[in-house]
């Protein structure tokens, strides 16, 4: 694509990050309750609130770590792809998830 390049599709579909990249998709819907959970809060978001939207952002994030290796299972193997393709990141993904979380409380409360 950059630099005039056209779009392989054969050569996508061999791709060991195809399932992660078309985890997306679905994971925004998930996340969605997130967005909906935020925008019905009051200017001082409670708890049950906050817990929601951190539990869909933890479920649209798990959405993408299965799909993605579940596509990658098919060529390295499920034992391989949960030791490379999830477990390293699990923590980036509880840190964003309670980062978005934050966030989403600092800007309510201003």
């Amino acid at each position: 694509l950059a630099g005039g390049a056209h779009l392989d599709v054969a050569r996508l579909a061999e791709s060991k990050s195809l399932g992660f990249l078309l985890g997306f998709a679905p994971a925004a819907w998930v996340a969605s309750p997130a967005r909906a959970a935020d925008a019905e809060v009051p200017r001082r978001p409670s708890v049950r609130a906050v817990g929601r939207a951190l539990a869909a952002m933890f479920a649209a994030h798990g959405v993408i770590l299965v799909l993605g290796s579940g596509w990658l299972a098919r060529s390295i193997g499920a034992s391989a792809a949960l030791e490379h393709g999830v477990l390293p990141y699990l923590p980036g993904a509880l840190v964003k998830s309670v980062l978005a979380g934050a966030v989403t409380l600092a800007v309510r409360r201003r």
